[in-house]
């Protein structure tokens, strides 16, 4: 994941640009600078620290794994 912090915005938002692992989707967007330090030093889960950020969105900081390929992986509906 790259974090460009040198174009940190006025609200302290960073633009991130990520390709998923699993299927070589580019994603791109923006996030907290000094929230997600703060998940990555262990201070904070990453729920408390992104609390605005949607769940699929978080799981790009957790797993890397972009939400189509999370849901596709453990969707309870998968065939056996």
């Amino acid at each position: 994941m790259l974090l460009y912090n040198h174009l940190m915005d006025e609200k302290g938002n960073v633009p991130y640009k990520h390709t998923c692992p699993v299927c070589g989707k580019k994603i791109t967007g923006k996030v907290h600078f000094e929230s997600l330090e703060k998940y990555m030093r262990g201070e904070m889960h990453i729920q408390h620290a992104l609390p605005n950020m949607p769940a699929p969105e978080r799981e790009l900081f957790i797993t890397g794994i972009c939400n189509i390929c999370w849901q596709h992986m453990f969707s309870e509906n998968k065939a056996v």
